[in-house]
Parts: C-alpha cells; structure tokens; sequence
C-alpha cells in the first residue's frame, strides 16, 4: 500500500493508543528476519543459476528454438474518467494498457500520448498492475453495486468497471474506470479482463532476485507464524507491508480496537486507527526493504565472481561425469534398443513413409 506521513497525535476524539512503537518494532524484527534469509536465498539462486547455465557440459542443443520476441502492441487505448483515490473526483486521463512485453500494465496520462509510453510520464500513481486483480462492470441489477454507484455519485446509468484485488487480504487499490457508453464499456472490459488473466506479479526480472524474494518471503511469513494462503500479486515492498499489516492485526490491534469505546463514531475512530497504523507499516516497510534490496545489490557483483571461482570448477567436474556415466550407458541401452524394436518399427515406418517417398518421386 501506498505510505503516507503517519499521523501524529489523537486528531480524532476517543482514539485509543495505537501501540506504534511496538508495531515500529515489529517490523524491525520482521526484517531482521528477512534479511538474512534474503541473502541466503541470493546465493542459492544464484547457484542454481550457474549450475543451470553449465549443464550438459557446453554442448549445443540441436533443433533448439530461439526465443519470441514478446508481444509489445498496446491492448487499448483512449480518453477514461477515473476516480482519485485521496479526493474522490473524476478526472479524465488518457489510458493505455500495454501487452506482455510490459507485463499487461495501465499507465494513465493527462494527456494524448503516443509509443513509447514513458513511465515518468505517467501523471501521479496513474500505473496499473493487472495481477490477481478481477475486473468487473458495476450493475444497477445488483444490490451492492447500487451502493457503489451512490458512493461514486454517479446514476445507476453510468458505465463503470471496477477493477479490484481478487484477495481479501490484498490491500492494493481500487479502481473505477468510467466509459462514455456500453460500447466503450465492453471493449475496456474485454482488454482488462485480458490483462487481469495473464498478467504476472511485479517482482523483479532478475529470476535470481526474484526466487530470493519469493524463497525469504516464505521463510519470513513461517517464522512470524504468519499463517494462510498468500500469493506474491504485488511488489516487494507491497507484499513486505502485507505481511507486516497481518502480523500487527494478529499479535498488535486486537487491544487497540478493543479499547474504541461504541458509540455514533466508532467507525470513523477505527477506520482512522487502520489508516495511521497503514502508513505507519507502510513507511517502515519502505525504509526496510531499501536497506535490504541495496545490500544485495551493492554485493551482488562480489558474490557473482564468487560463485563463479568457487563453483563453477565443481559444477563442470559433476556435468563431466554426468555426461561421460550418459555416454557410457547409451552404448549399452543403445544396441539392446535397436535389436528388439528393429524388427517390429521397420516395417511400420515403411508402410507409414512409402506413400511419401512416391509422391516424391513422381513429382521428382
């Protein structure tokens, strides 16, 4: 989730003590956790990396093919309404949701653009990241979607699409999207329905610093006895504050909440606790994960040079008798192999090429 400056002081009347020194402390203890896992899982990934671009001793593969180039041509594009996320108004941006090349991402401008669309263009947090989000128009046939349309302050007449976490426990942004009319609506849907379903998690590229991420996460949320289904569906640092947010709603806020007293403001009391408790997560999560991810960026060439000196010569050694112990085992299977199928696969490869070899011929 996005950090704001935490709250400072009991700006509403009858807030309970929200404990954030220790929620400060937790995350701290989270990330000295983390960290060393993360480190630990560079360097496995980064070993498995070099025993993978060392197997099969340097041969060539033969009939290998060669890698696609990725699908670049944006899905759609045009003039939107969204809504802001902090004041609640509509404004009118230009939306442009890229293929697979960019991950499926939106990328919102306030003005016509055109390829390439530049990142730093983007106007505020106008970008989009499709993963395990599900898409949806908003019905004035449904109950609920009926008060979303009074929330929005838009007619029940209006063509909007939700786009929403698909998780409870994700707390990413909401976003509403209006079009000018059912036409706009159905062709938006179907493109960012396309993107929700192949759209990838936002972690890094790099497959060795994603697997460490991914291998210090899992780690992490055992040792906090974080329990649960989880996803990665968001960025390092976002999926860092969700299992920071859900550690402090277990051990932390059960006693905060405990102490709002019921009355006519208890909803607006507690819905400001989680908003000074989100952003205080938020901000420590961001400072911690800084630390973590320049650590091993700022490692990455030392232990890369490293693991090539000291392992590389092993792994060589092993895919060396690997490939002489495959060499000598075919030229015992292999003989065994072609004197009994011989006889029996002749004759049908006959049959099967003949009509083949003819046509050849004549046309020949």
């Amino acid at each position: 989730p996005e950090s704001r400056a935490p709250a400072m002081g009991n700006a509403v009347p009858g807030m309970p003590d929200m404990r954030l020194g220790e929620i400060k402390e937790l995350v701290e203890t989270m990330f000295t956790t983390f960290t060393p896992l993360y480190a630990l899982g560079y360097g496995e990934a980064l070993i498995a990396e070099e025993k993978a671009m060392r197997s099969g001793g340097g041969r060539v593969i033969p009939y290998r093919l060669l890698t696609m180039p990725l699908p670049s041509e944006p899905l759609a594009s045009g003039f939107v309404m969204k809504l802001g996320e902090v004041r609640k108004n509509w404004k009118k941006r230009f939306m442009v949701v890229l293929n697979e090349a960019d991950n499926y991402e939106a990328r919102l401008f306030e003005n016509e653009v055109e390829a390439p669309f530049d990142r730093k263009k983007v106007k505020g947090t106008g970008i989009i990241n499709f993963a395990s989000r599900r898409v949806s128009r908003l019905r004035a046939s449904d109950d609920d979607d009926v008060k979303v349309f009074e929330s929005l302050k838009r007619p029940k007449e209006s063509h909007i699409l939700r786009i929403a976490p698909y998780w409870k426990w994700d707390q990413r942004r909401t976003w509403f999207i209006e079009l000018e009319n059912e036409e706009q609506l159905s062709s938006w849907e179907d493109a960012l329905r396309f993107a929700a379903w192949r759209a990838r998690a936002p972690l890094n590229p790099d497959p060795v610093k994603r697997a460490a991420f991914e291998s210090a996460y899992r780690q992490t949320r055992r040792e906090l006895r974080v329990w649960g289904y989880y996803s990665c569906c968001a960025t390092e640092e976002e999926m860092l504050a969700f299992l920071a947010n859900d550690a402090v709603e277990d051990t932390i806020m059960p006693s905060v909440y405990s102490a709002i007293k019921s009355g006519r403001a208890e909803r607006i009391i507690r819905d400001k606790v989680r908003e000074t408790v989100n952003n205080t997560v938020g901000a420590s999560v961001r400072a911690g994960w800084i630390a973590a991810s320049k650590a091993i960026d700022t490692a990455e060439p030392s232990v890369r040079d490293a693991v090539a000196k000291a392992v590389g010569p092993i792994l060589d050694a092993v895919a060396l008798v690997e490939n002489k112990i495959a060499d000598s085992a075919t030229g015992v299977i292999r003989p065994a192999v072609e004197s009994s199928l011989s006889p029996v696969l002749e004759p049908i490869l006959k049959l099967l090429f003949s009509p083949l070899a003819n046509a050849h011929a004549k046309a020949v």
